[in-house]
């Protein structure tokens, strides 16, 4: 009796693991992963139709545009200092004071501080703000085009 058990469950279990077997055998070999996008090309810097020369370009992070502060108004005429012991942009363009600050929401706009949808970025020690810093707090245009890979700032 122990025997005739003992029998059908090796036979049983044989059966599972050859079957088993059997359909990984049967299985294609999966086909190789899609190759990842080639990288996304940087855009171009123009200034009043100018193209700035900028060791850090315009990046677009989670749908919003940003621009190289310096960069950008210098190449207006703007005088912008950078204070390194407080890690804050002080900008002097047309009668208006701003102080910039990385990683900060905000803007100090002559002595008035202003809120922003996303805040200043350090990359590669240059500092980059929101499109909206130029568009409603410096009353500049902005576009870009996305098939030639130009920003424009006028």
């Amino acid at each position: 009796m122990k025997y005739r058990f003992f029998s059908i469950t090796a036979t049983f279990v044989l059966t599972l693991l050859l079957q088993t077997q059997i359909a990984l055998a049967s299985q294609e070999p999966l086909p190789p992963a899609p190759p990842s996008p080639p990288p996304f090309p940087p855009f171009s810097l123009l200034v009043n139709g100018q193209k700035i020369t900028t060791d850090q370009d315009p990046l677009f992070i989670n749908g919003v545009l940003f621009i190289p502060l310096r960069a950008t108004l210098e190449a207006l005429g703007s005088k912008v200092e950078w204070d390194a012991q407080r890690e804050t942009a002080m900008v002097d363009h047309q009668g208006l004071r701003l102080g910039l600050y990385p990683g900060r929401n905000d803007v100090l706009l002559n002595d008035r501080v202003i809120s922003l949808g996303s805040p200043c970025k350090l990359e590669k020690e240059r500092l980059l703000v929101p499109g909206q810093v130029f568009s409603e707090i410096l009353d500049m245009d902005i576009s870009w085009d996305p098939e030639h890979h130009f920003v424009f700032v006028n």
